[in-house]
Formats: structure tokens, C-alpha cells, sequence
């Protein structure tokens, strides 16, 4: 018995290692097919980039364009103040002050052929020097601060002081002067060095912010 059944278990074992090279040379196939058609999609990827394209620009919002014209037209009704040698247009809400000896905070637009940008200018007036440092706002029960940033310009004549910034406002800044152009009492407090002046912000210079924050939006400005 035991002499017949060693030739069988010969045999099944020949047919096992037959069988695993079978298996294995199907699966190098199938491995080989597989890596061919990842080599074709990537190709594809790579051999179609008006696709890519399309999925990078897709429901992407183009900004607003606007002529000469338009702009001429949006910033009509504004004082212009011309600087021939920086090649630039100021423009200021006509009820804005035209010079710096006034209490003021205001906004207005500089223009360089078509390229149109907000300013902020704030200004003290008095009879001593703050030399501020800060201004401090209470916007309807809300504080907020602006700080200078730039250089303040000091000046003096006829018994007065002056002391005003001109400044590139952030982002933060034009959200301070909307919430004050939409209140109903905004104050503010410019901090110098040791002394302090509060003032109300009148509902002239709200209305004049409020001007030139619907002409920026107007011009599709992004804050």
C-alpha cells in the first residue's frame, strides 16, 4: 500500500508546483496589464490640458472691468485735485475740508490712469501739540483703533497746531470707517504723547465716508 501511494503523492505534488508557475505567470500578466493602464491614464492626464485648464477656471469669478469712461462717470461729482508730477488725481466728497486745519476724518480716492485707490487722511487741529500716537473710535457702544502707520505731518500758523495723517487704510481700517459711516454716534479720541482730545464725529463727515464707500463699491473694490 504504502508503495502505490507514493507515486500518487509524487504526481500531486508535481501538479501543485505546476499550478503555482501557472498562477504566478497569470498574475505578472495581470500585474503588467495594470501597470499599462495607470501609464494610460496618467498619459491621458498629462496629454489633456485644455481639461485641466477647464477644472482650474471653473466657476472662478472674473473681477469687473471698467473703461475710462465708466470711471470718469462713477467719479463724477468729486472735487479733483490734480498732481502733474506724480501723475495723479485726487478726488474728495465736495463737503470734505480743503485744508488740514480742521477736526476731520475722511476718506478719498487717488487715480493713476486707471488704477483707482482708496486713501485715509485723519487731522487735529488745536490750539497745543498732542503729537499723536493712536486714534481710539466708540462706534455705538463698539471701540476700535487705527493706528498711524505712516508719518504724521506736523505744522503750525496763525496761533494753531496741525498734526494729520494721510495714510493707505487696511482692510480693518475701511471696516472701521463703514461702521462709523452707518452709526448713530461714533467718537473718537486722538492719544498723544500726554495728552488726549475727544471730539464727536459729525453726521457731515459720516455721510461724506459713506459717499466714497459706495463709489469703491461701485468700482467692484475688494476689501
Amino acid at each position: 500500500m504504502k508503495q502505490e501511494e507514493l507515486p500518487s503523492k509524487k504526481k500531486m505534488a508535481l501538479w501543485k508546483k505546476v499550478g503555482i508557475g501557472v498562477l504566478v505567470f497569470i498574475g505578472i500578466g495581470q500585474l503588467g496589464k495594470s501597470c499599462d493602464s495607470k501609464n494610460e491614464s496618467t498619459s491621458t492626464v498629462n496629454e489633456s490640458p485644455a481639461e485641466q485648464k477647464s477644472l482650474d477656471t471653473v466657476k472662478i469669478a472674473e473681477p469687473k472691468t471698467f473703461s475710462s469712461a465708466d470711471i470718469d462717470k462713477i467719479l463724477s461729482g468729486l472735487r479733483k485735485d490734480k498732481d502733474d508730477f506724480q501723475e495723479t488725481t485726487f478726488y474728495k466728497d465736495p463737503n470734505s475740508p480743503k485744508t488740514s486745519i480742521e477736526n476731520e476724518i475722511l476718506l478719498y480716492l487717488g487715480r493713476s490712469g486707471d488704477y483707482v485707490y482708496p486713501r485715509l487722511q485723519i487731522q487735529y487741529s488745536g490750539d497745543d501739540w498732542l503729537f499723536v500716537s493712536t486714534y481710539h473710535f466708540v462706534i455705538d457702544g463698539q471701540k476700535r483703533t487705527i493706528l498711524p502707520e505712516e508719518k504724521i505731518t506736523r505744522d503750525n500758523g496763525s496761533g494753531l497746531v496741525w498734526e494729520y495723517v494721510d495714510k493707505k487704510p487696511s482692510n480693518i481700517d475701511l471696516l472701521i470707517l463703514k461702521e462709523i459711516s452707518n452709526s448713530k454716534v461714533a467718537k473718537m479720541r486722538y492719544e498723544g504723547k500726554d495728552r488726549v482730545f475727544d471730539r464727536e464725529i459729525s453726521n457731515k463727515e459720516k455721510k461724506s465716508i459713506r459717499r466714497m464707500m459706495k463709489i469703491l463699491e461701485d468700482l467692484d473694490f475688494k476689501m
